[in-house]
C-alpha cells in the first residue's frame, strides 16, 4: 500500500463579483447563498477549474482559500414608465439603489480531500461566512426591502453550505498529455438554518455537476470545464426580480510552474442561468 501526502496551503484570492440587482415586488427569499466563489478541492487543481489529475491512494489533502466580495447583492428601485406616463412591468430599468442587504462578504473555505485507488477523489468544502449590510424592512408594503428608519446594518456569520464532491478521472494520467475526468457533488442547505436571512446559505438542496478537460505538458497546463448546477424549488428562490436558479457553469485556467514550489496562473469562469420565469 503507498499512501502519500499531499502539500497543505493556503491561498487567498480578493474576488470582485458583480452585484445582484433585484427590483420590483414579492416575493422575497433572502436566503439565497449569493457566493459565487467556490474553490476546487484537493492538488493539481487551479482555483474553481478543477484539474483532471487524481492519483494515489489514501492521499489526502488540506486547504484554505480565503475571499471578498463587495456588494454581491444590491436592490434597486424600479424605473418603468411608457409612453402614457402609467408604470410598465415589461419595461422596467434600475433606478437608485433601494437597499445593500449584502455589503462586505468574506469567506474563509476549509477544504479536505481523500484519494481512493488511483482514480477516485473525495472532497469536502466547508465554507465560513461572515456577511455585513443594510437592515432592511421585509414587510410587503410600499417599503419593502427599504433601508429601516432610522437605518441601521447588521453582521452575521455562518457556516454556510458545504459541499461534498466525488470526482473521478476517466482517461490519461493527468501528469502529460491530455487527460478527463468528471466530478458530481451535493451542497446542503444549513447556513439558512445558522443565519436567517442574510444570504449566506441557500434554501433548497444544490445537486450537480461538471466534466474535466486538462493537457499539461512539462510546466504548463491548460484545463477547461463545463458543468450544470440544479437547485431545488426554482420558484422559491426569488429575490424580487430577480431569480437565482439552475445553472450552466463554466471556466477556463491555465498555469506555468517557473519552479517547482512557485507558478502563475490565469483563470476565467462564470455561469448562466438556466430557469426562466
Amino acid at each position: 500500500m503507498r499512501r502519500r501526502v499531499a502539500a497543505a496551503f493556503v491561498s487567498g484570492a480578493v474576488v470582485l463579483s458583480g452585484a445582484g440587482a433585484a427590483w420590483a415586488q414579492t416575493p422575497y427569499n433572502s436566503n439565497v447563498d449569493v457566493q459565487q466563489f467556490r474553490p476546487a478541492p484537493g492538488p493539481n487543481n487551479f482555483l474553481t477549474v478543477e484539474g483532471a489529475r487524481v492519483d494515489g491512494h489514501l492521499a489526502w489533502s488540506v486547504s484554505a482559500f480565503a475571499n471578498y466580495s463587495y456588494q454581491p447583492m444590491v436592490l434597486y428601485d424600479a424605473v418603468c414608465p411608457n409612453d402614457n406616463g402609467t408604470p410598465d412591468p415589461g419595461n422596467c430599468t434600475p433606478g437608485p439603489i433601494r437597499s445593500v442587504p449584502l455589503q462586505h462578504l468574506f469567506t474563509l473555505n476549509i477544504l479536505g480531500t481523500l484519494t481512493l485507488a488511483n482514480r477516485v477523489q473525495i472532497g469536502l468544502d466547508i465554507p465560513l461566512s461572515i456577511g455585513n449590510g443594510d437592515v432592511i424592512v421585509m414587510t410587503p408594503d410600499e417599503n419593502y426591502g427599504r433601508r429601516t428608519t432610522p437605518p441601521q446594518t447588521f453582521t452575521g456569520f455562518s457556516v454556510a453550505d458545504p459541499r461534498l464532491e466525488v470526482k473521478v478521472r476517466i482517461l490519461g494520467e493527468g501528469q502529460n498529455g491530455p487527460a478527463f475526468a468528471a466530478a458530481v457533488f451535493g451542497q446542503f442547505p444549513i447556513g439558512r438554518y445558522i443565519a436567517p436571512n442574510q444570504f449566506l446559505g441557500d434554501s433548497a438542496f444544490l445537486v450537480g455537476g461538471r466534466l474535466i478537460g486538462e493537457f499539461r505538458r512539462n510546466r504548463f497546463a491548460i484545463a477547461a470545464n463545463v458543468g450544470i448546477a440544479v437547485r431545488a424549488q426554482e420558484q422559491a428562490n426569488q429575490v424580487l426580480s430577480s431569480f437565482v436558479g439552475s445553472r450552466l457553469t463554466w471556466g477556463l485556467a491555465a498555469s506555468y510552474d517557473i519552479t517547482p514550489r512557485v507558478g502563475v496562473l490565469a483563470e476565467f469562469y462564470g455561469s448562466t442561468d438556466l430557469y426562466k420565469p
